[in-house]
């Protein structure tokens, strides 16, 4: 089975081209597209005082943009820039969009806990189309010493809980004491061209009753826990059905694996690569609530609490290199 050498996203017709290292190349259709989106179909992040590089505070700022998406159901169109925020948003919808360059949100919470954007409605219905494409999430407070991989949700960048058509393209996530980003119960969504450096627990992880999610084109340079992961909820009765991983890349985590699938259904695994170690330029390579790291494991497919197992796992492509044995926190193998 070849490998994904290249990707190319057409924005207008909604349809995703690999390129394989053999010469081939194969379509997906991602469908309900484009996704850049102007004028009408946005809400205008100045009207809200979002506005780059003053250094001011803009959580209400973003906080009632944010609502105000959700109300409208339209993404929030910033210009390129830098923007600070300092607390976690909540029940926000819509999404989040640049489309003139990057636009840098850097959060600046002095406990570096409470950086996250959460995609929610306030009466547990489901939301439907969100969008976070063109912007770099930082969370520039967070220590780089001392770190372990036992950050809870709220550490995440981007949480979605109970939605459709999310689409998170694009994007970058650096320095943070959680993962990047989190589906919960979320259906016909999409992961595609997102960079992940230096994050202290699961970068993409999706969960619950989430259905139908493409994730493409992703990579991960020094992740926490597991890079990419879909896991069952043996607790709820629940687990992910319909998840592909296409051509996405893991260059080291600190601890546990670049790929699991824990108690879940229908999984394809394409083309996807690792290699366990972690750049040398990521900061504190270990945890030091000890146990493994620098990526015992590429690739792990188990059942959730031992007995809520997964069903027609496919992996096709999947190449896995200078993985270790399990190096505990004194670096000994």
């Amino acid at each position: 089975m070849p490998n994904v050498s290249d990707f190319y996203l057409d924005h207008a017709t909604g349809r995703a081209y690999f390129e394989m290292d053999d010469g081939s190349n194969s379509v997906k259709d991602l469908s309900k597209l484009p996704t850049v989106l102007i004028g009408s179909d946005t809400i205008n992040g100045d009207d809200y005082g979002l506005i780059p590089d003053t250094g001011a505070d803009l959580t209400t700022n973003l906080q009632a943009a944010l609502t105000a998406a959700r109300v409208a159901n339209k993404p929030v169109l910033v210009r390129a820039g830098k923007y600070v925020y300092t607390n976690k948003i909540s029940y926000a919808g819509g999404g989040l969009i640049c489309t003139n360059g990057e636009a840098w949100f850097d959060n600046q919470d002095p406990s570096w806990i409470n950086v996250v954007i959460d995609f929610q409605s306030t009466d547990a219905s489901t939301l439907d189309g969100i969008t976070v494409q063109g912007i770099k999430f930082t969370c520039s407070t967070r220590p780089d010493s001392g770190l372990s991989n036992g950050a809870l949700e709220q550490n995440h960048f981007i949480r979605v809980t109970k939605a459709r058509n999310v689409k998170i393209w694009g994007n970058k996530y650096k320095h943070n004491n959680g993962g990047a980003v989190l589906f919960r119960d979320v259906e016909d969504s999409s992961i595609i061209g997102n960079d992940v450096e230096d994050v202290w627990k699961d970068a993409f992880h999706i969960t619950d009753g989430s259905r139908n999610i493409i994730r493409a084109h992703n990579i991960v340079k020094g992740g926490g826990d597991d890079a990419f992961a879909v896991v069952g909820v043996v607790v709820k009765g629940i687990y992910p059905i319909g998840v592909q991983d296409i051509g996405n890349r893991v260059y080291g985590v600190r601890k546990a694996r670049g790929f699991a699938y824990v108690g879940c259904r229908d999984i394809e695994n394409i083309g996807c690569f690792v290699d366990g170690r972690i750049p040398s330029y990521i900061p504190q390579q270990s945890d030091v609530a000890g146990g493994k790291y620098n990526t015992a494991c590429g690739l792990y497919i188990l059942a959730e609490s031992g007995f809520y197992g997964c069903e027609n796992v496919k992996v096709r492509g999947f190449v896995g290199e200078n993985l270790s044995s399990g190096i505990d926190s004194a670096g000994v193998a």
